[in-house]
């Protein structure tokens, strides 16, 4: 990621210049409120941190070292080396998703626990199948945005019908990956939220500047054209907006009367700091 001239042009005297970060996490006070605690923050690299994750050596060079050669092998030609497109077959783009999940599921372990979306069975079954998991929708795209020019992020959130803990993952989320006007985006949510998901994702799929690359994908020219300028940013700003929409109702509520509240339906602005008058219902 740091070899494309973009990249370079980016991080130009930036070398170990660092910002501060804080980290949030979901916490219960002592007359049983939920509320957001902002733990100590961090230095950390201004771009691209240099991430460490601790693996055992036989994964790092066994099919880790595999999926990072084998994502060399199919981008390089056209972030490197200036070739205009790639044909690429339905291995070549399960090969890319497996990478790029690897990438998130290392990156992830370096955030809380609460906000990682990844689940113990899940890295274990990435290091056995090197497949993603299957219920995940991975696209691949070509665009002009800024923020495709070199980016890692994870934006998890939690789905539940009840007030999440400190012992509850984040099971949801997007997740995002940019080098070089390539950009991978895989978005998750609980199964019985798919519509939701089909609607989020509409502007997207319905592109035929996007490709899926997982799950069923299918033999393609990539990239087929540039998304258009305004696609991704309009898209991800939608889902900023969506997540805080439904985001989970707990500032001024007790335990219970977050939980009613909840399963109701009603919307966090118009709930903080009062009972909720109708019954919760599953």
């Amino acid at each position: 990621m740091h070899a494309t001239p973009a990249a370079k042009d980016l991080l130009a005297g930036t070398f170990g210049e660092r910002i501060s970060v804080g980290h949030a996490e979901i916490t219960v006070d002592e007359n049983g409120k939920y509320q957001i605690e902002t733990s100590q923050s961090r230095s950390v690299n201004k771009y691209l941190p240099q991430v460490q994750v601790r693996v055992c050596k036989t994964c790092n060079e066994g099919w880790m070292g595999t999926l990072e050669e084998e994502a060399k092998r199919i981008l390089s030609p056209l972030i490197l080396e200036g070739q205009e497109n790639l044909d690429l077959d339905a291995e070549d783009l399960t090969l890319l998703s497996a990478w790029v999940t690897k990438t998130w599921m290392a990156y992830a372990l370096t955030r809380s626990p609460l906000n990682n979306p990844f689940t113990e069975a899940e890295y274990h079954s990435l290091a056995s199948e090197h497949r993603p998991p299957h219920s995940d929708i991975i696209l691949l795209m070509h665009s002009v945005e800024p923020i495709t020019q070199v980016a890692i992020g994870i934006f998890s959130s939690y789905y539940g019908t009840a007030p999440p803990t400190a012992s509850d993952a984040d099971n949801g989320g997007l997740f995002y990956f940019a080098v070089k006007n390539v950009a991978l985006l895989m978005f998750r949510c609980p199964p019985k939220l798919e519509e939701f998901r089909s609607i989020l994702l509409q502007s997207l799929t319905g592109s035929p500047n996007v490709q899926r690359a997982w799950p069923s994908p299918e033999s393609c020219t990539f990239p087929s054209g540039f998304l258009s300028e305004e696609a991704l940013a309009t898209f991800l700003r939608d889902y900023v907006e969506t997540q805080q929409a439904i985001a989970l109702p707990y500032e001024g509520l007790s335990p219970d009367e977050a939980q009613r509240a909840f399963l109701n339906g009603d919307s966090p602005n118009s709930i903080r700091g009062r009972f909720p008058s109708a019954p919760a219902t599953e």
